[in-house]
Parts: structure tokens; sequence; C-alpha cells
């Protein structure tokens, strides 16, 4: 039997992807808020992970900053009941490929989100109309979940940087 959506329900026009309290969206600054407070929770390794292990003090109007400076780069965040609990960027790279990084909270982890993120960034790939399209993601050698998350999404190991113990993980679209 179909599921259908009561009349009362609003409809986001800027949702990529919903269900009853997960949803995919871009960037507004409305979130940017929601964003830096789940940062400011994350556990110290978390952060060490994804750069920011130095960071004194997540202020809100700097990460308006850091996502509207490129507009080359795409950005979703994933909310649960309006809340954002992870984020997915795409950057263009010099040599044609994208780097993609992936964030999910640890308390929701395990759940199929970082693939819903992997997912939303691939569409809008397939959207560019290229030929081909490369993936990267540069990721601690440490976090071995990371590792092992994009090993299991097709990506291979393409080098090793020892100097800033970070691997490059590489996947053709």
């Amino acid at each position: 039997r179909a599921l259908r959506r009561p009349t009362n329900w609003p409809i986001n026009p800027c949702c990529i992807l919903s269900t009853m309290k997960i949803e995919v969206v871009p960037f507004s600054e409305i979130l940017v808020e929601s964003y830096v407070e789940m940062l400011r929770n994350a556990s110290r390794q978390d952060l060490e992970f994804i750069g920011l292990e130095d960071e004194k003090e997540f202020r809100v109007d700097e990460y308006v900053g850091y996502f509207t400076a490129d507009p080359n780069r795409w950005d979703r965040f994933l909310t649960y009941q309006g809340r954002v609990i992870g984020d997915v960027n795409l950057f263009p790279r010099s040599d044609g490929s994208w780097e993609i990084n992936i964030f999910v909270s640890r308390d929701h982890r395990g759940r199929g989100y970082g693939h819903l993120l992997y997912n939303a960034a691939c569409e809008h790939l397939a959207r560019l109309d290229n030929d081909t399209c490369i993936i990267k993601a540069i990721v601690n050698e440490s976090n071995h979940d990371a590792v092992k998350f994009f090993k299991k999404l097709g990506f291979s190991q393409l080098s090793r940087d020892s100097c800033f113990s970070q691997v490059t993980l590489v996947k053709d679209l």
C-alpha cells in the first residue's frame, strides 16, 4: 500500500531528500547556528579528524563566511528534526576532480546517514554533465572509521602523506 503525505505537511522546496525526521538540505544561514552547535558538541577526536582541533571558539559569523566564500563549492546539511547532525561538502580541485568531505555526529552514526549524504553528492555531480568524474576523499589516516567508510563505498587508496598523516582515497563515478 502506498504511503500518502498528509495534506497538512509542509513542503520544503529546497529539500533534496526527506523522511519524517531526516532531511538533506542546502546551506542556509538559519542552520549555521545549529551546525556550530554540532561542532561544539563533537568530541576532541572527531574535531582532530576534520582538522578543527585547534578551534578555540566556533563563531557563527565565521562559518557563514566559510560556507559562502567559494561559489564553486557545494554544501548540504543533514538535519534531524530541524537540528544539524551532519554535512557533506564538495570542492572542485585544480586537476578536475572533486574533493568530498562527509561528517555525521557520533551519536547518529551507523544508521546510513553517511551513505545518504554521499548519494546526494553523487546526484549533484551527475547533474553537472561531465563525461567522467573523479571524487577524492582526504582523510586523517588514524580515522579508521572514515577510511573504512570510503572503502566500503568503493574508494581505493591513491596516496599517503606521512607529513600530514593523511590518506587520499579516490573513486571514478
